[in-house]
């Protein structure tokens, strides 16, 4: 099997078991004001996201040897961002990532379907042109719109061009 897909399948299995996790006989920590948004930088949330973060990418992770410097200098303790912190330390060469599927999540219900093939979109497919690769420029075109979707609502038709 290829080193890529397999490395894709182990990430969407280990995270899906262990973000499945929580249920309502063993509920989330809350802030104290029965708040469970796990953004709510709630520090108990905060440890335990930080160390399954850091104990699956040093075990599991595909290219844990080559990110091992950003791992050791990643603490459990005291990092508020431990989402942003597994995208920012993934495998990449200069500002190219070669690792486009490794993530942590605070949205379940949207990685579950995800994985279940149910995506939720804001109604609309664009496909992204280079214009200046240098100056990271790029331009957008709609393919499509789904009717009554926000993408609609908002006026946008099939061959728009966006630029960005």
């Amino acid at each position: 099997m290829n080193k890529k897909l397999s490395w894709l399948l182990l990430s969407t299995l280990l995270g899906g078991a262990v973000l499945t996790g929580c249920s309502e006989e063993n509920p989330r920590p809350t802030n104290g004001e029965g708040d469970q948004n796990p953004t709510s930088k709630n520090p108990t949330e905060l440890y335990y996201a930080n160390m399954f973060g850091k104990e699956a990418m040093s075990t599991y992770y595909y290219w844990n040897k080559e990110i091992s410097s950003n791992l050791d200098n990643w603490n459990i303790e005291t990092n508020n961002d431990p989402i942003g912190t597994v995208d920012r330390i993934r495998y990449h060469q200069g500002d190219k990532y070669i690792d486009k599927w490794s993530m942590l999540t605070d949205d379940m219900a949207s990685f579950n379907s995800s994985v279940e093939g149910v995506s939720t979109t804001f109604g609309w497919n664009l496909t992204f042109y280079p214009v200046n690769k240098e100056k990271n420029q790029y331009a957008a075109a709609v393919n499509f719109v789904h009717e009554g979707s926000p993408a609609a609502k908002a006026g946008f038709k099939r061959g728009d061009i966006i630029l960005c």
